[in-house]
């Protein structure tokens, strides 16, 4: 039941922002504890702060997902994933260039400057 609440909620959001109703999506996603609202909604609609959101509303997004960046939590969650893959030697079976990549990435995040 949870499952069918959260599924008929992000409908709601994701039609909400396909009518360009941007601002009511954004509310509605920001209304939410769970980020993970917003964050889906953030990658259907990419940034669309001079497409009509109010400055209250774009700031509290801007200000929610430097939280989220902050946390750190998509360094943690890939390291992670890596991590386990070299306890299964799936990293080391990967080509130069993946681990490469992922690694720059993992670089790259830990040192943003």
């Amino acid at each position: 039941m949870k499952n069918e609440r959260m599924s008929a909620l992000w409908l709601q959001i994701s039609k909400t922002a396909l009518e360009t109703d941007y601002q009511s999506a954004y509310e509605l996603a920001l209304s939410q504890a769970d980020d993970i609202y917003l964050l889906r909604l953030i990658i259907q609609t990419g940034p669309v702060i001079s497409k009509g959101l109010t400055d209250m509303v774009a700031k509290k997004v801007l200000n929610r997902l430097n939280r989220i960046n902050r946390g750190g939590i998509f360094y943690d969650l890939q390291l992670q994933w890596l991590d386990d893959s070299r306890k299964t030697e799936l990293f080391r079976n990967l080509g130069q260039n993946d681990q490469n990549e992922y690694l720059d990435t993992l670089y790259q995040m830990a040192n943003p400057n």
